[in-house]
């Protein structure tokens, strides 16, 4: 953006940012990745997170979608959550790291246990090289911002979304019937309870 841009201008070049971003995020997904980090969530019976600052956000939307068809996941919000949590975790658990850099010293610490006990995860990352991405198997993520020079995480945030909703669209698909059966009832339950209801006819049932 520019100091003179307008706000429509603005408008015009986020729309185009986000166009840019799911397009070059959708480029670099590779098949057997992709299915090798589904087949890891399908399988287990305790997701976790680990999404430190602003990736906290599309963590937690991806929290409450699985919540909607009868999957737990858990977010930590301090690295201290993730250490001691990875220590007591099951064998039927999947840790999802994302980190911008692939750097973070302590998640690094985590996933070296992850390994060694053989407890399934995978990472979300910027397409390149990093440390993150040497030691598990990686969904990659637009590279469009400088780590410090960036006016915002816009293009980051964005991708991470769209991978965590091809997740769950994938988890969801892989037992259809129940899973929607699932939804709609506990949300019909939870609507009823809440007194909700809407005129418009646009999202009515």
């Amino acid at each position: 953006m520019e100091p003179t841009d307008r706000n429509m201008t603005i408008a015009a070049k986020m729309s185009a940012l986000y166009k840019e971003t799911i397009d070059d995020t959708f480029g670099l997904l590779q098949h057997d990745t992709l299915q090798t980090c589904i087949n890891k969530l399908v399988k287990a019976q305790h997701i976790y997170i680990c999404a430190l600052g602003i990736q906290m956000q599309p963590a937690l939307n991806f929290k409450d979608k699985m919540l909607r068809i009868g999957k737990e996941v858990i977010v930590f919000s301090t690295k201290e959550e993730l250490y001691y949590t990875s220590m007591c975790a099951p064998l039927d658990s999947c840790f999802i790291f994302i980190s911008y850099t692939g750097e973070s010293k302590r998640p690094l610490q985590v996933l070296d246990y992850l390994i060694e006990k053989d407890i399934p995860n995978f990472g979300i990352t910027t397409f390149g090289e990093n440390s993150l991405s040497q030691k598990t198997t990686c969904l990659n993520v637009s590279t469009r911002e400088k780590l410090t020079s960036s006016l915002g995480s816009f293009g980051f945030n964005l991708s991470v979304m769209y991978l965590l909703d091809v997740l769950y669209g994938a988890i969801f698909n892989s037992d259809y019937d129940k899973n929607y059966a699932y939804k709609c009832q506990k949300t019909k339950a939870f609507e009823k309870g809440e007194g909700r209801k809407t005129n418009n006819k646009l999202i009515q049932d």
